[in-house]
């Protein structure tokens, strides 16, 4: 079991507070009508810094050049499933959702069947995962850095630019996933973060400008339309993908000493990530933000709605990661009780078996 780095870990969990802030802002909110009043604006701006969680979360996988395992898989299966068949009793006891062959599709292939196509995506990166290290793992630097300028160009030049849907158009599809690991794998095998660190302050300044300009484009965009190829909304953007790689390197950069909540709490985001997404829950819960937002006390305030929504948001990340936590311990006692008869049957059949280790809490790592 590889050594979890706490800063990493710090990262992984601010980049789901970035994820949670951001759908519930665009879901849990007006913001985004029709007219293009100071709410849209602000809230361009303040997506111009979040929109990059996804998009660091593969640089991580990347980073610690994430192996293929069938336990991996079943055990993102079981977890997928088990947020799947929650979601749907709690709608259904609620009369939001019906007994039919189409609820039970979606708990029994969770991961083909997802809502998020993150999951989706991630099992096919995941099926990718030996031949890409494969052949990653046999490149030097030169020829690193040649295929991911290969693959940047064809996937900002066909894809983000000229918006060709068969080739990595908007970044929401396992191109962008693999494309995105093999800079990740970049980082974590060619890198001298020693040398980084020096520059750390200048790396996370660059990272606010590129996400102001983010959000002065795009407001500029929605105001007058003629921003040419301009998708901000897609993850291949180039602004989005060197913003990831910069909060990333920050975060590489900082010294964090080792600190086992930090770690545990970091294993919990991807269950946060699927109750927040969940068809049935996420609902419910992007309903409750409404009604905070829009309450007669707030509601009168920008200001104060926004603040309410940062609150918002770190509030229901310690939430759903506290829910997280005894599903994950429950988890864990089934494998290893798994891994204990396993061991036993082996040890009396006179099969030498060597001692496993399951990552299990951290599925997305």
């Amino acid at each position: 079991m590889r050594e979890r780095q706490s800063n990493i870990e710090l990262l992984r969990i601010v980049s789901m507070f970035f994820i949670v802030a951001e759908h519930i802002l665009i879901m849990g909110t007006d913001f985004f009508s029709s007219s293009l009043g100071a709410p849209h604006m602000v809230a361009n701006t303040i997506i111009g810094f979040t929109y990059i969680g996804v998009n660091c979360f593969i640089l991580i996988t990347g980073y610690f050049g994430a192996e293929f395992s069938w336990k991996r898989l079943i055990s993102l299966y079981l977890i997928c499933g088990f947020y799947e068949l929650i979601g749907f009793i709690i709608a259904y006891v609620q009369g939001d959702a019906e007994m039919n062959v189409t609820a039970f599709s979606y708990i029994l292939f969770p991961l083909s069947h997802s809502n998020a196509w993150f999951i989706r995506c991630y099992v096919i990166l995941l099926l990718f995962l030996p031949i890409l290290n494969r052949g990653l793992n046999g490149l030097d630097k030169k020829q690193f850095i040649y295929v991911i300028v290969l693959l940047t160009i064809l996937n900002l030049y066909f894809g983000w630019f000229h918006k060709q849907a068969n080739f990595n158009g908007d970044g929401y599809n396992a191109s962008q996933m693999i494309y995105l690991f093999v800079i990740g794998r970049y980082l974590g095998k060619c890198i001298d973060w020693q040398h980084v660190r020096n520059y750390r302050k200048c790396i996370i300044g660059f990272w606010v400008m590129l996400s102001l300009f983010w959000g002065i484009i795009q407001n500029i965009n929605d105001m007058v339309h003629v921003v040419p190829h301009w998708n901000g909304w897609a993850y291949n953007n180039p602004i989005l993908i060197l913003s990831a790689i910069l909060f990333f390197a920050y975060f590489r950069c900082i010294n964090i000493k080792p600190n086992k909540w930090i770690n545990f709490l970091g294993a919990t985001m991807l269950g946060v990530f699927l109750i927040h997404i969940n068809r049935y829950m996420g609902g419910y819960i992007y309903d409750i933000v409404k009604t905070i937002v829009y309450s007669p006390m707030i509601a009168d305030s920008l200001v104060l709605q926004v603040l309410v929504l940062i609150c918002l948001a770190v509030v229901l990340v310690s939430i759903m990661g506290i829910v997280e936590m005894p599903r994950m311990q429950v988890h864990r006692w089934v494998l290893n009780k798994w891994t204990n008869i396993s061991l036993y049957t082996h040890t009396h059949t006179h099969t030498a078996r060597p001692m496993i280790n399951y990552d299990f809490v951290y599925i997305i790592c």
